[in-house]
């Protein structure tokens, strides 16, 4: 059994039998479109914590996270390697730049080992990875912003090679089973913002999906489930405000 958290935006937090993972814990001060704090919930001493952070956009990575290594010694950070923490950056912000040893920085479309994780990552259609995450047998995934955005102003060849793009980024994990996925479903789409979800779960096998990136609109999540085929084997999960938890 796990428990799924939502949190803000994009940022989920799922707790396993032995360890936590969050994913794109960001300053939800510094985001006019929340000018809140991210709450989290009381999370238990003996299990670690796995931070991730998709890319650098300030509404999915906060370099607060840092400083919970000063309070909790069983943590690792997993970061995209566009997140950029130069010496002088991190002196400025108050860290000592010894701090990078303790972050695993990722590229796209690679494998990586953090204690017992395995992580693989896609490339993204905006910026950073994409996460798949074998945690506890369970594989989860993260999309950050690897999505098939769709904005009217752009030309229509810009459009083509945005979902020839997401299409082929997503092969890398085609016929894969995924145990937990969360899929951006971004209201400013209109009518296309199911697009990503829906040619997700055509070539996945998911049992569970949360969406993320919808910006606090709940109320337009409703329409995820009207519009996606009715055959769907997927579980589809909707919180309808910050801090629901689900238990899978």
């Amino acid at each position: 059994m796990c428990k799924i958290t939502f949190l803000m935006h994009s940022c989920y937090l799922v707790e396993l039998e032995r360890s936590y993972l969050l994913f794109d814990y960001f300053n939800g001060m510094l985001q006019e479109d929340y000018q809140r704090e991210i709450v989290l919930p009381e999370l238990k001493e003996e299990k670690w914590l796995y931070v991730f952070s998709s890319h650098f956009h300030i509404d999915h990575f906060g370099i607060e996270v840092l400083q919970w290594k000063q309070k909790r010694e069983n943590i690792s950070y997993i970061f995209s390697k566009d997140i950029r923490l130069g010496d002088n950056f991190l002196i400025r912000h108050g860290y000592s730049p010894e701090i990078k040893e303790e972050i695993l920085f990722v590229k796209p479309c690679k494998q990586y080992e953090c204690r017992e994780l395995k992580i693989h990552t896609l490339f993204s259609t905006d910026a950073g990875v994409a996460y798949v995450v074998e945690a506890e047998g369970k594989r989860i995934y993260h999309a950050g912003d690897l999505n098939w955005w769709y904005w009217d102003n752009e030309s229509d060849q810009e459009k083509k090679n945005m979902e020839r793009h997401y299409k082929d980024y997503l092969q890398d994990i085609a016929g894969v089973e995924i145990d937990l996925a969360f899929v951006p479903y971004d209201p400013r789409l209109q009518d296309k913002a199911i697009c990503g979800i829906e040619y997700f779960l055509q070539v996945t096998r998911t049992k569970a999906l949360f969406p993320i990136h919808f910006w606090g609109e709940f109320d337009v999540l409703e329409n995820i489930e009207k519009q996606l085929v009715p055959d769907t084997d997927t579980e589809i999960y909707l919180p309808a405000q910050e801090g629901d938890t689900f238990l899978l």
